[in-house]
């Protein structure tokens, strides 16, 4: 990727330092309107704390920007663009330019063959891709960003937020789900860079799961969200999760927490649900009756949401020490590769299709992944785009979406 963008920086060090009013709300730019986030929180604590004049605090954040990757450069140009400063803002369009041009490249480039399940290298290189962004000078996929009638609302920096419950250690130490911490990790930068605030919680018991959930249902960042993605891992019955102590949530739960009238935040919006558990026979006692197996009452009763699980009723799933679930390995890899054009009713089909044609040993798979719903439109990511759907935010000359 060209690092030019360092020189013309260097270039342009003196103007730069000259115009710009206030390094505070640049640092807070490209922390709390970023995603995945340039500066962190300490960087932004960092540079409030500074006593010094403005233009000293300004070569020094320019400074700290050197270090930082590529992606840098897209949010100083999107940071002077909103703060006005359209002479420091032309400084960096033709590296702008040029990250694109790369980032269409990039894009061009065909989907690998499909290396599921993986192994422990071709995880750890798996890990290391970045979602492939849409191709943001197409007409057809603005028309589909524009069409709010049938996709829901996907448009702003970070989309929402993202919440996963990872249970990997229980009372029962042999009941143990190794390879869960590799599943976090690939589902953490997956869903960053799908632009979700991801908030990740280990080993609850089944009553500090719904606490949890509760608080998050009324946290005052849904209101601004556009979307709500919940991941948990865990053991798991046909009818709902295990928390840490084996007792059990049921899926009817995990719905009547987040529905419309108790979560008002997100009334109208996708909700995404995806479990990472087994589903077979229940144990103390569980009603395992046809009735109870075959209903989520939150999702009958109410609209926007999507229940998607690792396996059917009655089978378990897999998972392995040092490469995770098979499930989550699907799942973030459908993601990464197919988000810039699919939505999620595709991806979920193609998530069946590439876990069902698994093999380990050479003894193909025996379960195949599951999900149902309520959604009312499409749900489309549109990884790499933003803004309203009437004017996206594009370079000026080439239309690539900023």
């Amino acid at each position: 990727m060209d690092e030019g963008w360092k020189k013309d920086l260097s270039t342009n060090f003196s103007i730069i330092v000259k115009h710009v009013d206030d390094p505070d709300a640049v640092a807070e730019y490209l922390h709390y309107d970023c995603n995945p986030p340039v500066f962190t929180e300490e960087d932004v604590q960092w540079m409030k704390a500074l006593d010094e004049s403005t233009k000293n605090k300004t070569r020094k954040l320019l400074h700290k920007l050197t270090f930082k990757p590529n992606y840098p450069l897209v949010a100083l140009y999107n940071a002077f663009k909103e703060s006005g400063n359209t002479a420091l803002r032309k400084c960096l369009v033709p590296h702008v330019e040029s990250y694109y041009k790369a980032q269409k490249k990039d894009i061009s480039k065909p989907i690998p063959d499909n290396k599921l399940p993986m192994t422990d290298q071709t995880w750890k290189e798996f890990h290391q891709v970045d979602a492939v962004t849409c191709q943001i000078d197409s007409a057809g996929l603005l028309k589909t960003y524009e069409d709010t009638n049938h996709n829901y609302k996907m448009t702003k920096e970070t989309r929402g937020r993202a919440v996963i419950i990872n249970n990997a250690n229980f009372e029962e130490q042999k009941k143990r789900r190794h390879g869960s911490e590799k599943d976090v990790e690939l589902l953490k930068k997956t869903l960053t860079q799908l632009h979700f605030d991801v908030k990740v919680y280990e080993d609850l018991t089944a009553v500090d799961i719904r606490k949890t959930l509760s608080e998050e249902s009324q946290s005052d960042d849904l209101k601004s969200a556009e979307c709500f993605i919940l991941v948990v891992m865990s053991h798991g019955v046909i009818s709902g999760i295990n928390g840490t102590k084996d007792e059990v949530v049921k899926f009817d739960e995990f719905a009547k927490i987040f529905n419309p009238t108790k979560c008002t935040a997100l009334k109208d919006k996708p909700k995404l649900f995806f479990f990472q558990s087994c589903r077979q026979k229940g144990e103390q006692g569980m009603d395992t009756s046809m009735e109870q197996r075959g209903r989520i009452q939150g999702v009958e009763n109410n609209k926007d949401f999507l229940f998607s699980f690792a396996t059917v009723e009655g089978f378990q799933s897999m998972c392995f020490d040092d490469t995770g679930a098979w499930f989550i390995q699907a799942l973030c890899w459908v993601l990464k590769y197919d988000a810039h054009r699919l939505h999620i009713l595709d991806m979920l089909t193609k998530v069946n299709a590439l876990v069902s044609g698994m093999e380990e040993e050479g003894k193909s798979c025996y379960f195949v992944p599951e999900c149902r719903g309520s959604l009312v439109k499409n749900v489309y990511f549109f990884p790499g785009v933003r803004g309203e759907p009437s004017s996206p935010l594009k370079n000026e000359k080439n239309g690539a979406v900023l």
